[in-house]
Protein backbone atom coordinates (compact mmCIF):
# COMPACT_ATOMS: atom_id res chain seq x y z
CA UNK A 1 0.00 0.00 0.00
CA UNK A 2 2.80 2.34 0.92
CA UNK A 3 4.64 1.50 -2.32
CA UNK A 4 1.55 2.26 -4.42
CA UNK A 5 1.17 5.63 -2.69
CA UNK A 6 4.81 6.44 -3.41
CA UNK A 7 4.39 5.53 -7.05
CA UNK A 8 1.24 7.64 -7.26
CA UNK A 9 3.00 10.58 -5.59
CA UNK A 10 6.01 10.39 -7.91
CA UNK A 11 3.75 10.10 -10.95
CA UNK A 12 1.77 13.11 -9.76
CA UNK A 13 4.97 15.16 -9.34
CA UNK A 14 6.20 14.09 -12.79
CA UNK A 15 3.04 15.16 -14.59
CA UNK A 16 2.79 18.31 -12.48
CA UNK A 17 6.31 19.19 -13.62
CA UNK A 18 5.35 18.57 -17.23
CA UNK A 19 2.25 20.72 -16.85
CA UNK A 20 4.24 23.54 -15.30
CA UNK A 21 6.86 23.25 -18.01
CA UNK A 22 4.30 23.35 -20.80
CA UNK A 23 2.78 26.62 -19.54
CA UNK A 24 4.33 29.87 -20.66
CA UNK A 25 3.40 33.25 -19.21
CA UNK A 26 3.67 36.29 -21.48
CA UNK A 27 2.88 39.59 -19.78
CA UNK A 28 4.56 42.09 -22.10
CA UNK A 29 6.08 42.34 -25.61
CA UNK A 30 9.58 41.78 -24.24
CA UNK A 31 8.52 38.42 -22.80
CA UNK A 32 7.26 37.33 -26.22
CA UNK A 33 10.46 38.42 -27.98
CA UNK A 34 12.70 36.71 -25.43
CA UNK A 35 10.78 33.44 -25.71
CA UNK A 36 10.86 33.61 -29.51
CA UNK A 37 14.59 34.24 -29.64
CA UNK A 38 15.23 31.54 -27.04
CA UNK A 39 13.38 28.92 -29.10
CA UNK A 40 14.67 30.03 -32.50
CA UNK A 41 17.51 27.82 -33.69
CA UNK A 42 17.61 29.79 -36.96
CA UNK A 43 18.77 33.02 -35.32
CA UNK A 44 21.11 31.20 -32.96
CA UNK A 45 22.84 29.67 -35.97
CA UNK A 46 22.93 33.04 -37.76
CA UNK A 47 24.42 34.70 -34.69
CA UNK A 48 27.11 32.04 -34.32
CA UNK A 49 27.94 32.12 -38.04
CA UNK A 50 28.21 35.91 -38.18
CA UNK A 51 30.33 36.09 -35.01
CA UNK A 52 32.66 33.40 -36.32
CA UNK A 53 32.83 35.30 -39.61
CA UNK A 54 33.91 38.45 -37.75
CA UNK A 55 36.55 36.46 -35.85
CA UNK A 56 37.86 34.86 -39.06
CA UNK A 57 38.05 38.24 -40.79
CA UNK A 58 39.88 39.72 -37.81
CA UNK A 59 42.42 36.87 -37.70
CA UNK A 60 43.01 36.68 -41.46
CA UNK A 61 46.54 38.03 -41.13
CA UNK A 62 48.34 35.09 -42.73
CA UNK A 63 49.39 37.12 -45.83
CA UNK A 64 51.20 39.58 -43.54
CA UNK A 65 53.21 36.87 -41.76
CA UNK A 66 56.43 35.23 -42.98
CA UNK A 67 56.37 31.77 -44.55
CA UNK A 68 58.73 29.15 -43.20
CA UNK A 69 59.99 26.13 -45.07
CA UNK A 70 61.86 23.13 -43.68
CA UNK A 71 63.49 20.65 -45.99
CA UNK A 72 65.47 17.49 -45.26
CA UNK A 73 67.04 15.15 -47.77
CA UNK A 74 69.17 12.00 -47.54
CA UNK A 75 70.48 10.50 -50.74
CA UNK A 76 72.68 7.38 -51.17
CA UNK A 77 73.51 6.28 -54.70
CA UNK A 78 75.49 3.16 -55.75
CA UNK A 79 76.78 3.32 -59.28
CA UNK A 80 78.54 0.61 -61.24
CA UNK A 81 82.15 1.32 -62.22
CA UNK A 82 82.24 4.57 -60.27
CA UNK A 83 82.42 5.90 -56.73
CA UNK A 84 79.34 5.66 -54.56
CA UNK A 85 77.79 9.01 -53.64
CA UNK A 86 76.18 10.06 -50.46
CA UNK A 87 74.67 13.40 -49.51
CA UNK A 88 72.65 14.71 -46.66
CA UNK A 89 71.17 18.16 -46.18
CA UNK A 90 68.92 20.09 -43.87
CA UNK A 91 67.48 23.44 -44.92
CA UNK A 92 65.40 26.14 -43.22
CA UNK A 93 63.93 28.95 -45.27
CA UNK A 94 61.97 32.15 -44.70
CA UNK A 95 59.92 34.19 -47.16
CA UNK A 96 58.47 37.58 -46.26
CA UNK A 97 56.35 39.97 -48.28
CA UNK A 98 57.89 43.43 -48.10
CA UNK A 99 55.72 45.48 -50.42
CA UNK A 100 52.84 44.99 -52.85
CA UNK A 101 51.23 48.41 -53.13
CA UNK A 102 48.74 47.81 -50.34
CA UNK A 103 46.97 44.90 -52.06
CA UNK A 104 47.23 42.70 -48.98
CA UNK A 105 45.82 45.42 -46.74
CA UNK A 106 43.00 46.11 -49.20
CA UNK A 107 42.11 42.44 -49.32
CA UNK A 108 42.11 42.28 -45.52
CA UNK A 109 39.87 45.36 -45.32
CA UNK A 110 37.44 43.86 -47.85
CA UNK A 111 37.16 40.72 -45.72
CA UNK A 112 36.38 42.92 -42.71
CA UNK A 113 33.63 44.76 -44.61
CA UNK A 114 32.05 41.53 -45.86
CA UNK A 115 32.05 40.07 -42.33
CA UNK A 116 30.44 43.22 -40.90
CA UNK A 117 27.80 43.08 -43.61
CA UNK A 118 26.89 39.55 -42.64
CA UNK A 119 26.71 40.43 -38.95
CA UNK A 120 24.53 43.49 -39.54
CA UNK A 121 22.30 41.41 -41.81
CA UNK A 122 21.82 39.01 -38.89
CA UNK A 123 21.06 41.92 -36.54
CA UNK A 124 18.50 43.32 -38.96
CA UNK A 125 16.86 39.90 -39.43
CA UNK A 126 16.66 39.47 -35.66
CA UNK A 127 15.11 42.90 -35.17
CA UNK A 128 12.60 42.33 -37.97
CA UNK A 129 11.66 39.05 -36.31
CA UNK A 130 11.29 40.78 -32.93
CA UNK A 131 8.98 43.42 -34.43
CA UNK A 132 6.88 40.73 -36.13
CA UNK A 133 6.53 38.94 -32.77
CA UNK A 134 5.42 42.19 -31.12
CA UNK A 135 2.92 42.92 -33.90
CA UNK A 136 1.49 39.41 -33.58
CA UNK A 137 1.30 39.83 -29.79
CA UNK A 138 -0.66 43.09 -29.97
CA UNK A 139 -2.87 41.82 -32.81
CA UNK A 140 -3.85 38.90 -30.60
CA UNK A 141 -4.63 41.21 -27.67
CA UNK A 142 -6.67 43.48 -29.96
CA UNK A 143 -8.74 40.51 -31.08
CA UNK A 144 -9.31 39.60 -27.42
CA UNK A 145 -10.61 43.13 -26.80
CA UNK A 146 -12.83 42.84 -29.87
CA UNK A 147 -14.19 39.53 -28.57
CA UNK A 148 -14.94 41.04 -25.15
CA UNK A 149 -16.79 43.96 -26.77
CA UNK A 150 -18.83 41.58 -28.90
CA UNK A 151 -19.69 39.45 -25.86
CA UNK A 152 -20.86 42.54 -23.96
CA UNK A 153 -22.99 43.55 -26.93
CA UNK A 154 -24.52 40.09 -27.26
CA UNK A 155 -25.21 39.84 -23.51
CA UNK A 156 -26.93 43.24 -23.49
CA UNK A 157 -28.90 42.33 -26.60
CA UNK A 158 -30.05 39.04 -25.09
CA UNK A 159 -31.19 40.79 -21.91
CA UNK A 160 -33.21 43.25 -23.96
CA UNK A 161 -34.56 40.36 -26.05
CA UNK A 162 -36.00 38.71 -22.93
CA UNK A 163 -37.88 41.92 -22.15
CA UNK A 164 -39.07 42.22 -25.77
CA UNK A 165 -40.49 38.70 -25.69
CA UNK A 166 -42.53 39.62 -22.62
CA UNK A 167 -43.66 42.85 -24.26
CA UNK A 168 -44.72 40.95 -27.40
CA UNK A 169 -46.64 38.46 -25.28
CA UNK A 170 -48.73 41.29 -23.89
CA UNK A 171 -49.09 42.97 -27.29
CA UNK A 172 -46.90 45.96 -26.49
CA UNK A 173 -44.62 45.60 -29.57
CA UNK A 174 -45.00 44.38 -33.12
CA UNK A 175 -43.88 40.91 -34.15
CA UNK A 176 -41.79 42.42 -36.96
CA UNK A 177 -39.71 44.29 -34.34
CA UNK A 178 -39.17 41.08 -32.39
CA UNK A 179 -38.16 39.16 -35.53
CA UNK A 180 -35.72 41.90 -36.61
CA UNK A 181 -34.20 41.79 -33.14
CA UNK A 182 -33.82 38.00 -33.37
CA UNK A 183 -32.07 38.35 -36.75
CA UNK A 184 -29.63 40.85 -35.30
CA UNK A 185 -28.87 38.58 -32.33
CA UNK A 186 -28.21 35.71 -34.73
CA UNK A 187 -25.82 37.90 -36.74
CA UNK A 188 -23.97 38.98 -33.61
CA UNK A 189 -23.73 35.36 -32.43
CA UNK A 190 -22.23 34.42 -35.80
CA UNK A 191 -19.76 37.33 -35.63
CA UNK A 192 -18.76 36.25 -32.13
CA UNK A 193 -18.01 32.71 -33.32
CA UNK A 194 -15.96 34.06 -36.23
CA UNK A 195 -13.92 36.22 -33.85
CA UNK A 196 -13.34 33.21 -31.57
CA UNK A 197 -12.07 31.19 -34.53
CA UNK A 198 -9.90 34.12 -35.60
CA UNK A 199 -8.48 34.31 -32.08
CA UNK A 200 -7.60 30.61 -32.10
CA UNK A 201 -5.97 30.98 -35.51
CA UNK A 202 -3.93 33.96 -34.30
CA UNK A 203 -2.87 32.01 -31.20
CA UNK A 204 -1.63 29.09 -33.31
CA UNK A 205 0.26 31.48 -35.60
CA UNK A 206 1.72 33.27 -32.57
CA UNK A 207 2.93 29.98 -31.05
CA UNK A 208 4.45 28.97 -34.38
CA UNK A 209 6.22 32.33 -34.60
CA UNK A 210 7.68 31.78 -31.12
CA UNK A 211 8.81 28.26 -32.01
CA UNK A 212 6.32 26.65 -29.63
CA UNK A 213 4.26 23.52 -30.22
CA UNK A 214 0.44 23.87 -30.41
CA UNK A 215 -0.04 21.94 -27.16
CA UNK A 216 1.93 24.49 -25.10
CA UNK A 217 -0.37 26.57 -22.91
CA UNK A 218 0.29 30.30 -23.29
CA UNK A 219 -1.10 32.66 -20.66
CA UNK A 220 -1.00 35.90 -22.62
CA UNK A 221 -1.85 39.17 -20.90
CA UNK A 222 -0.93 42.83 -20.96
CA UNK A 223 -1.34 45.58 -18.37
CA UNK A 224 -2.79 48.39 -20.41
CA UNK A 225 -1.56 51.59 -18.78
CA UNK A 226 -2.30 53.60 -21.90
CA UNK A 227 -2.72 57.31 -21.29
CA UNK A 228 -3.22 59.61 -24.25
CA UNK A 229 -1.59 62.39 -22.21
CA UNK A 230 1.72 60.48 -22.42
CA UNK A 231 1.62 60.41 -26.21
CA UNK A 232 2.97 63.17 -28.44
CA UNK A 233 3.18 63.98 -32.13
CA UNK A 234 6.32 62.90 -33.93
CA UNK A 235 6.14 65.38 -36.79
CA UNK A 236 8.35 67.91 -34.92
CA UNK A 237 10.97 65.14 -34.58
CA UNK A 238 11.02 64.26 -38.29
CA UNK A 239 14.52 65.63 -38.96
CA UNK A 240 15.88 64.04 -35.78
CA UNK A 241 14.40 60.66 -36.66
CA UNK A 242 15.73 60.87 -40.20
CA UNK A 243 19.23 61.63 -38.91
CA UNK A 244 18.98 58.55 -36.69
CA UNK A 245 17.82 56.47 -39.65
CA UNK A 246 20.59 57.77 -41.89
CA UNK A 247 23.25 56.92 -39.30
CA UNK A 248 21.94 53.78 -37.60
CA UNK A 249 19.60 51.94 -39.99
CA UNK A 250 21.03 48.46 -40.47
CA UNK A 251 19.89 48.03 -44.08
CA UNK A 252 21.35 51.41 -45.01
CA UNK A 253 24.62 50.45 -43.35
CA UNK A 254 24.82 47.41 -45.61
CA UNK A 255 24.32 49.58 -48.70
CA UNK A 256 27.02 51.97 -47.50
CA UNK A 257 29.35 49.06 -46.92
CA UNK A 258 28.60 47.70 -50.40
CA UNK A 259 29.68 51.04 -51.82
CA UNK A 260 32.82 51.02 -49.67
CA UNK A 261 33.53 47.45 -50.80
CA UNK A 262 33.17 48.44 -54.48
CA UNK A 263 35.62 51.30 -54.00
CA UNK A 264 38.11 49.00 -52.31
CA UNK A 265 37.75 46.48 -55.15
CA UNK A 266 38.41 49.20 -57.73
CA UNK A 267 41.45 50.37 -55.79
CA UNK A 268 42.65 46.79 -55.57
CA UNK A 269 42.15 46.38 -59.32
CA UNK A 270 44.32 49.40 -60.03
CA UNK A 271 46.98 48.12 -57.63
CA UNK A 272 47.44 45.00 -59.77
CA UNK A 273 50.06 46.87 -61.82
CA UNK A 274 52.20 47.40 -58.71
CA UNK A 275 54.76 44.63 -58.16
CA UNK A 276 55.03 42.45 -55.09
CA UNK A 277 58.47 42.42 -53.49
CA UNK A 278 59.56 39.44 -51.42
CA UNK A 279 62.63 38.75 -49.38
CA UNK A 280 63.76 35.13 -49.06
CA UNK A 281 66.58 33.61 -47.07
CA UNK A 282 67.66 30.00 -46.75
CA UNK A 283 70.10 28.43 -44.33
CA UNK A 284 71.33 24.96 -45.30
CA UNK A 285 73.70 22.44 -43.75
CA UNK A 286 74.93 19.56 -45.85
CA UNK A 287 77.55 16.80 -45.76
CA UNK A 288 78.19 13.11 -46.23
CA UNK A 289 78.03 11.99 -42.61
CA UNK A 290 76.49 13.31 -39.42
CA UNK A 291 77.07 15.80 -37.97
CA UNK A 292 76.65 17.96 -41.10
CA UNK A 293 79.51 20.41 -41.38
CA UNK A 294 78.99 22.35 -44.61
CA UNK A 295 76.79 25.41 -43.96
CA UNK A 296 75.55 27.78 -46.65
CA UNK A 297 73.28 30.83 -46.75
CA UNK A 298 71.35 32.32 -49.66
CA UNK A 299 69.62 35.68 -49.86
CA UNK A 300 67.05 36.38 -52.53
CA UNK A 301 64.97 39.38 -53.56
CA UNK A 302 62.03 38.61 -55.80
CA UNK A 303 60.10 41.28 -57.70
CA UNK A 304 56.90 39.84 -59.13
CA UNK A 305 54.44 41.54 -61.44
CA UNK A 306 52.33 38.40 -61.15
CA UNK A 307 49.03 40.33 -61.04
CA UNK A 308 49.79 42.42 -64.10
CA UNK A 309 47.32 41.26 -66.75
CA UNK A 310 49.56 42.20 -69.68
CA UNK A 311 53.13 41.48 -68.54
CA UNK A 312 53.26 39.12 -65.52
CA UNK A 313 57.04 39.43 -65.14
CA UNK A 314 58.98 37.76 -62.31
CA UNK A 315 62.52 38.93 -61.57
CA UNK A 316 64.80 37.61 -58.84
CA UNK A 317 68.29 38.41 -57.60
CA UNK A 318 70.03 35.72 -55.53
CA UNK A 319 73.20 35.99 -53.45
CA UNK A 320 74.85 32.84 -52.01
CA UNK A 321 77.27 32.75 -49.05
CA UNK A 322 79.50 29.83 -48.17
CA UNK A 323 82.71 29.61 -46.14
CA UNK A 324 82.38 33.31 -45.25
CA UNK A 325 82.49 34.41 -48.87
CA UNK A 326 80.13 35.09 -51.69
CA UNK A 327 80.07 32.02 -53.85
CA UNK A 328 76.99 32.67 -56.00
CA UNK A 329 75.30 35.59 -57.73
CA UNK A 330 72.29 34.84 -59.89
CA UNK A 331 69.69 36.85 -61.79
CA UNK A 332 66.59 35.43 -63.41
CA UNK A 333 63.51 36.74 -65.15
CA UNK A 334 60.52 34.98 -66.68
CA UNK A 335 57.07 35.80 -67.92
CA UNK A 336 54.12 34.12 -69.52
CA UNK A 337 52.08 36.21 -71.95
CA UNK A 338 48.38 35.47 -72.10
CA UNK A 339 45.78 37.25 -74.21
CA UNK A 340 43.29 39.31 -72.19
CA UNK A 341 40.39 40.05 -74.58
CA UNK A 342 37.94 40.75 -71.72
CA UNK A 343 40.19 43.02 -69.67
CA UNK A 344 38.72 46.38 -70.67
CA UNK A 345 35.15 45.07 -70.45
CA UNK A 346 35.85 43.83 -66.93
CA UNK A 347 37.29 47.22 -66.05
CA UNK A 348 34.14 48.92 -67.26
CA UNK A 349 32.03 46.52 -65.24
CA UNK A 350 34.09 47.39 -62.17
CA UNK A 351 33.48 51.11 -62.77
CA UNK A 352 29.78 50.48 -63.29
CA UNK A 353 29.57 48.52 -60.04
CA UNK A 354 30.52 51.69 -58.13
CA UNK A 355 27.95 53.71 -60.04
CA UNK A 356 25.38 51.02 -59.28
CA UNK A 357 26.29 51.00 -55.56
CA UNK A 358 25.96 54.79 -55.40
CA UNK A 359 22.61 54.64 -57.15
CA UNK A 360 21.36 51.82 -54.91
CA UNK A 361 22.37 53.77 -51.82
CA UNK A 362 20.53 56.84 -53.11
CA UNK A 363 17.38 54.84 -53.88
CA UNK A 364 17.50 53.12 -50.49
CA UNK A 365 17.74 56.47 -48.72
CA UNK A 366 14.73 57.74 -50.66
CA UNK A 367 12.77 54.59 -49.84
CA UNK A 368 13.62 54.80 -46.13
CA UNK A 369 12.79 58.49 -46.06
CA UNK A 370 9.34 57.87 -47.51
CA UNK A 371 8.80 54.94 -45.16
CA UNK A 372 9.84 57.03 -42.16
CA UNK A 373 7.55 59.96 -42.92
CA UNK A 374 4.65 57.59 -43.66
CA UNK A 375 5.16 55.96 -40.25
CA UNK A 376 5.35 59.36 -38.55
CA UNK A 377 2.12 60.45 -40.27
CA UNK A 378 0.41 57.16 -39.35
CA UNK A 379 1.54 57.57 -35.74
CA UNK A 380 0.19 61.11 -35.49
CA UNK A 381 -3.05 60.05 -37.17
CA UNK A 382 -3.45 57.34 -34.53
CA UNK A 383 -3.19 59.93 -31.74
CA UNK A 384 -5.89 62.04 -33.40
CA UNK A 385 -8.08 58.97 -33.92
CA UNK A 386 -7.71 57.85 -30.31
CA UNK A 387 -8.66 61.29 -29.00
CA UNK A 388 -11.71 61.49 -31.27
CA UNK A 389 -12.84 57.91 -30.55
CA UNK A 390 -12.41 58.43 -26.79
CA UNK A 391 -14.65 61.50 -26.92
CA UNK A 392 -17.12 59.62 -29.13
CA UNK A 393 -17.30 56.81 -26.59
CA UNK A 394 -18.11 59.28 -23.84
CA UNK A 395 -20.93 60.67 -25.99
CA UNK A 396 -22.18 57.17 -26.80
CA UNK A 397 -22.28 56.28 -23.12
CA UNK A 398 -24.40 59.37 -22.46
CA UNK A 399 -26.56 58.52 -25.45
CA UNK A 400 -27.13 54.99 -24.14
CA UNK A 401 -28.14 56.35 -20.73
CA UNK A 402 -30.62 58.73 -22.36
CA UNK A 403 -31.89 55.95 -24.61
CA UNK A 404 -32.62 53.76 -21.57
CA UNK A 405 -34.75 56.56 -20.13
CA UNK A 406 -36.51 57.04 -23.47
CA UNK A 407 -37.30 53.32 -23.65
CA UNK A 408 -38.79 53.45 -20.16
CA UNK A 409 -41.01 56.32 -21.27
CA UNK A 410 -41.99 54.51 -24.48
CA UNK A 411 -40.32 57.16 -26.65
CA UNK A 412 -37.72 54.82 -28.19
CA UNK A 413 -37.80 51.29 -29.58
CA UNK A 414 -35.48 48.63 -28.24
CA UNK A 415 -34.37 47.82 -31.78
CA UNK A 416 -33.09 51.41 -32.06
CA UNK A 417 -31.37 51.00 -28.71
CA UNK A 418 -29.64 47.90 -30.10
CA UNK A 419 -28.37 49.97 -33.02
CA UNK A 420 -26.88 52.41 -30.51
CA UNK A 421 -25.24 49.48 -28.70
CA UNK A 422 -23.79 48.27 -32.01
CA UNK A 423 -22.33 51.70 -32.77
CA UNK A 424 -20.87 51.87 -29.26
CA UNK A 425 -19.30 48.41 -29.64
CA UNK A 426 -17.89 49.35 -33.03
CA UNK A 427 -16.23 52.41 -31.49
CA UNK A 428 -14.77 50.28 -28.68
CA UNK A 429 -13.22 47.99 -31.27
CA UNK A 430 -11.96 51.00 -33.26
CA UNK A 431 -10.29 52.35 -30.13
CA UNK A 432 -8.40 49.10 -29.51
CA UNK A 433 -7.38 48.93 -33.18
CA UNK A 434 -6.11 52.52 -33.08
CA UNK A 435 -4.10 51.81 -29.91
CA UNK A 436 -2.69 48.67 -31.55
CA UNK A 437 -1.69 50.69 -34.64
CA UNK A 438 -0.03 53.27 -32.39
CA UNK A 439 2.01 50.61 -30.57
CA UNK A 440 3.04 49.02 -33.86
CA UNK A 441 4.09 52.37 -35.33
CA UNK A 442 6.51 52.88 -32.44
CA UNK A 443 8.11 49.49 -32.92
CA UNK A 444 8.31 49.95 -36.70
CA UNK A 445 10.07 53.28 -36.14
CA UNK A 446 12.46 51.61 -33.70
CA UNK A 447 13.25 49.02 -36.35
CA UNK A 448 13.86 51.78 -38.88
CA UNK A 449 16.05 53.92 -36.62
CA UNK A 450 17.79 50.92 -35.00
CA UNK A 451 16.90 52.10 -31.51
CA UNK A 452 16.44 49.41 -28.81
CA UNK A 453 12.85 48.21 -28.75
CA UNK A 454 10.76 50.28 -26.36
CA UNK A 455 13.31 53.11 -26.05
CA UNK A 456 12.44 55.50 -28.89
CA UNK A 457 9.84 57.47 -26.94
CA UNK A 458 12.40 58.31 -24.25
CA UNK A 459 15.01 59.12 -26.91
CA UNK A 460 12.64 61.63 -28.51
CA UNK A 461 11.68 63.17 -25.16
CA UNK A 462 15.36 63.72 -24.36
CA UNK A 463 15.66 65.89 -27.46
CA UNK A 464 13.39 68.56 -25.96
Amino acid sequence: MANSRSVFFLTFLFFSHLAAYSQIVIECPTDAVNIGVQHSSEYKIQAEQSLIGLQIAKNSITPFLPQFTIDFSNSDAIKKYTTDTRSKSFQVGLKQLIFNGGKTILNYQMQQISARQQYEKYENNLKEYSVSVINSYFNYLTTISQLEAQKDLLNNAQEEYKIMKAEFKYGLILESDLLEYEIRIMNHTDNLKKTERQLQSQLRAFKYLLGLTPDVICNISYTDNFDIADEFYLDPYSDFLWNLTDIKNLELKQYKQSLELSKKQLKYQKALYIPSIYFETNFAVSGVHYPLTEPSISLKFNIAFDSNPFLPLNYSNTLGLEDNRVNKIAHSANTTLTAQPTYFANQKLQDLSIVESINNLKLKKQSLSEQLFELIAAHDDCIDSIEIITKSLELYEKKLTVAKEEIAKGEKKRIDYLKDLEDYTSERINLESAKNSLYNSWYQLELLTNIPLGALKDVCKNQK
